[in-house]
Parts: C-alpha cells; sequence; structure tokens
C-alpha cells in the first residue's frame, strides 16, 4: 500500500478520476482522517460522513490537485471544516431551542417523543420563526418578545413600549401573520404545524 501511495503517477490517476487510485488514498489516510474527525465531533456517524464528504470533494476538485502534499491538506482541510461546521450548526440549534417562546414547549406534548421526524421538524420551525423575527420591524418583534415569549399582559408590554394595550395586541397579531406566513412558506408538515400552532395562533 505505501509503495502505490508514493508512485509519482498516483496524483496523475487521481486527476483522471481512477477508483483504484481514490481508494490507494482512502486506505493510506483513513486512520489520519478518522482520528481528526473523532477528536471534533462525538458521534462515530458524524466522522464517517465528514470523511466521505470529504473524498466526495476531492473527486469533485480532482483537477485541481497537483501533488499527494495537496491531496492530504485538501483532505484533512476539508474534513475539519464539515465537522467544525456541525459543531456550529448544532451550537446554533441549542440557542435556538433555549429562546423558544413558552408556547412551543408547551406543544412538545402534542407530539410523541418517539417520532424522531416530528422533532426534526419541530426544530425547524424554530429556526424558521427566529428567521422570521429577525426580518420583522423593531416594534413588531420587540412586541412579540414580550407578550409571546416573555408571556407579559398586552397592558404590561404596552408600558415597556412606550404604546396603548391595542397597538402591542396590533403588532403582535401582525408578528404572527409573518411568522405563519414563514411557515407556510417552508412547506413544514400540516399535522406538526397544528400541533405546535394551535397554541401560538389562538393566544390573544
Amino acid at each position: 500500500m505505501e509503495q502505490e501511495y508514493l508512485d509519482p503517477l498516483l496524483i496523475e490517476r487521481i486527476r483522471d478520476g481512477e477508483n483504484q487510485a481514490f481508494k490507494v488514498v482512502s486506505d493510506h489516510l483513513h486512520e489520519r482522517l478518522a482520528a481528526l474527525a473523532r477528536q471534533l465531533v462525538s458521534r462515530v456517524e458524524d466522522a464517517e460522513d465528514a470523511i466521505a464528504h470529504g473524498y466526495l470533494q476531492l473527486f469533485i476538485h480532482r483537477q485541481r490537485m497537483e501533488s499527494m502534499s495537496n491531496v492530504e491538506g485538501f483532505l484533512h482541510e476539508t474534513v475539519r471544516n464539515y465537522c467544525l461546521d456541525l459543531l456550529r450548526k448544532e451550537e446554533r440549534r441549542k440557542n435556538l431551542w433555549r429562546l423558544r417562546p413558552a408556547w412551543v414547549a408547551r406543544s412538545e406534548r402534542a407530539v410523541p417523543e418517539n417520532e424522531a421526524d416530528h422533532r426534526l421538524l419541530k426544530a425547524e420551525l424554530a429556526y424558521c420563526i427566529r428567521a422570521a423575527l429577525d426580518e420583522m420591524p423593531e416594534n413588531l418583534r420587540t412586541a412579540y418578545q414580550l407578550f409571546i415569549v416573555e408571556e407579559l399582559t398586552a397592558e404590561e408590554a404596552g408600558k415597556k413600549m412606550g404604546v396603548s394595550e391595542r397597538t402591542v395586541r396590533t403588532y403582535v397579531q401582525q408578528a404572527k401573520e409573518r411568522i405563519h406566513t414563514a411557515v407556510i412558506d417552508k412547506g413544514l408538515h400540516i399535522l406538526l404545524i397544528f400541533c405546535v400552532l394551535k397554541f401560538f395562533l389562538e393566544k390573544n
């Protein structure tokens, strides 16, 4: 295997997309890449996905490779970046769940906990809501935060914002409509929307 990896023609075979050449690279570098991935992510499946992604990207960009040193560096960087991206996504997901309003937490009881697809959709829904809030005018976002997330009364929220109770309710309704539109545009599962948004849309 070592002799094959040191073959000066190997880089040309890789650039030509030869399957056996990629196998030689995999046999030689797999353990090193696996050790790198496992240092960064805890799940074995994620580490394997990172390595598979690295080889796929190598195949896509094989014509750019000029030496085996390029190949090693490219794979190392690609696997590392994939793992770091997974970690960033996981951190964002945790932050979103910390920010989720009380009605989302209450709605979790409406969906059986053993249904992984529903839990994933709820995470997507939370992300969709956060994105919709970020695009709203500040008055709508603030009213939503105070009335829905912090569960203040319309009167209490109005005092904090310096507006009337009626204005707070108007802002909240506009925010609801924008979020509802964003959720529908996202195409999330209608049953999940019903389970989760019924708490949101019925709050007054």
